[in-house]
């Protein structure tokens, strides 16, 4: 059996995206790259219900619904914890999955393996935002005190025992 030469470096490029049960994404330096993704610092996301599949495209700061994007040293992540409360989205722990790129609709397709939906009816859009106003104070009634009642001051005995202080 003939010998294979090893060549290091090259071939270990790991285009892959995680994602944890608090809804942080998480892009690999080396998808960020493939996907043209390098100088975007936001991102829109789009969600297929039927396929349970993530899309990602890269978005201008003032675009509606464009999500930043947090850059470390070797990934890239953006927090989807909304998404995955209005679609009843339940992430088991972590989840590494492999992104793919769909020219047809230029978006980065995350496909969410793993991924159950809570049982429920799923709103078509998303919930109206409820305004809480602070609730009044009223005004403070005076504190009741349990057990005895205190002693007036004159008649209420010395508060140390012991041996009297020095002067």
């Amino acid at each position: 059996m003939p010998f294979i030469q090893f060549i290091p470096g090259g071939g270990n490029q790991k285009i892959q995206a995680t994602l944890t049960a608090k809804g942080l994404l998480g892009l690999s330096a080396d998808a960020v790259k493939a996907f043209g993704l390098e100088n975007a610092t936001h991102v829109l996301l789009f969600f297929d219900p039927e396929r349970r599949a993530l899309g990602l495209r890269a978005a201008r700061p003032d675009e509606s619904g464009a999500l930043k994007i947090t850059r470390r040293k070797r990934v890239t992540s953006l927090s989807i914890r909304a998404l995955l409360e209005q679609y009843r989205l339940v992430v088991p722990g972590k989840l590494i999955m492999e992104p793919q790129f769909d020219e047809k609709e230029n978006l980065v397709i995350i496909p969410l393996l793993g991924v159950r939906m809570r049982p429920g009816r799923r709103p078509s859009a998303p919930k109206p935002k409820v305004v809480r106003r602070p609730a009044r104070k009223a005004a403070a009634a005076p504190a009741r005190r349990r057990g005895r009642p205190r002693k007036a001051a004159a008649e209420a005995a010395p508060a140390r025992r012991g041996r009297p202080r020095k002067s």
